[in-house]
């Protein structure tokens, strides 16, 4: 990334960034939304519905001082420490980039940098 800011700065160019961690990124996966993403990129049929079983009839629950909440359902995200679940999240966002324009966008995980190249304008140049 930083090899591609100093060639175009090389070149005169002026080079922004935008950062964004999505904290809590793998919990915030819709599973319907999911489903549909993996119906795009050729996920369908049995491997499709064995995806969409491992999401599906999650609970969770809370322990402090051994005692116990209810356990409650998982309703959104992909599970944290899989091999799977990175993988299905680099699925669910795998079209970001188709939506920034004018600019190119560096993914890795939950991880993003969007960034843009501009020339300077100096009040010369538009005199």
């Amino acid at each position: 990334m930083t090899e591609k800011w100093k060639l175009a700065m090389d070149k005169g160019l002026t080079v922004g960034a935008i950062f964004i961690d999505f904290q809590k990124a793998f919990d915030t996966v819709s599973h319907e939304v999911l489903s549909i993403k993996l119906n795009a990129v050729g996920i369908p049929g049995p491997l499709h519905l064995w995806i969409m079983n491992y999401l599906s009839n999650r609970y969770q629950y809370t322990e402090v001082n051994n005692r116990r909440s209810a356990f409650l359902p998982i309703k959104l995200g992909v599970p944290q420490g899989s091999l799977l679940g990175p993988r299905l999240f680099t699925i669910y966002t795998n079209d970001l980039p188709d939506h920034v324009k004018d600019g190119f966008i560096l993914m890795y995980a939950d991880d993003t940098t969007i960034i843009q190249l501009a020339q300077v304008l100096t009040k010369s140049s538009y005199l």
